[in-house]
């Protein structure tokens, strides 16, 4: 029962942590990063000895705490994306904390436009593209966040074939953890209920990030990770022989 329970206690550490930064963010103060550094410890190891448990967890969707459970949820994708790109634990912990930082830039735009149900202006999607710039000033500020993860933070929407924002950070993005980064980015808010689109399946999100690898995704980390999920991956819906 512990070991069932593990999982779940991590998965809930980090949404407190998510939590706390946040907070600390929105009232103008440096947040510490101590407690991330720690919890995405624990959740590198669980991804290395349990990963269905930890990627079963980020199927669970909050909708109505979205911005933490996507930030989290991000971290224990590209978790599982490191693993099956074979990263070594201490890239995992890199990995795994930009993706648990790499939205925070988002706290510093119209709350309006964030929520927004419908399809942006072309100014609204203006404002949105600020969000790396100001996740990388933020987490400038904070102890012991090594130049990967602000590449992570900054490059998370830059896109394989470079076709994404901010464009003037094209050049200087090239760790491979930007690229497994944004492909749980895209299959977390792939398979999460927005107001604007319902939540795909995992099997048919596999098949868009199959469709997308190559111009928006890396294709070889594309390949690791669906390859890792297998024919069923957690969160599918099947029938079994004796018809349950």
């Amino acid at each position: 029962e512990e070991d069932d329970e593990q999982p779940r206690k991590v998965y809930r550490k980090a949404l407190k942590v998510v939590d706390q930064i946040f907070q600390d963010v929105r009232m103008g103060e440096i947040p510490s990063s101590e407690e991330a550094i720690n919890v995405v410890k624990s959740m590198a190891q669980l991804t290395m000895t349990e990963p269905h448990a930890m990627m079963a967890l980020s199927m669970l969707k909050d909708y109505d705490n979205y911005t933490f459970t996507h930030s989290v949820n991000v971290s224990v994708i590209a978790l599982a994306v490191g693993r099956a790109c074979k990263l070594t634990e201490e890239q995992l912990r890199t990995l795994g904390l930009g993706g648990l930082l790499h939205d925070l830039g988002k706290l510093r735009i119209d709350v309006d436009i964030i929520t927004k149900p419908g399809r942006l202006t072309d100014a609204e999607f203006e404002a949105i593209k600020q969000h790396p710039g100001f996740g990388a000033e933020i987490i400038r500020e904070m102890e012991d966040v090594t130049p990967e993860v602000m590449q992570i933070v900054i490059g998370h929407h830059l896109r394989y074939d470079r076709s994404g924002y901010p464009a003037s950070s094209s050049e200087r993005i090239t760790s491979p953890l930007v690229e497994m980064a944004a492909i749980a980015d895209a299959y977390d808010a792939m398979t999460t209920l927005r107001s604007y689109q319902r939540p795909f399946t995992p099997r048919r999100a596999i098949a868009r990030l199959k469709e997308i690898s190559g111009s928006s995704l890396h294709p070889e980390y594309v390949t690791n990770f669906v390859d890792s999920l297998g024919p069923y991956p957690v969160g599918s819906l099947v029938r079994l022989d004796n018809n349950e």
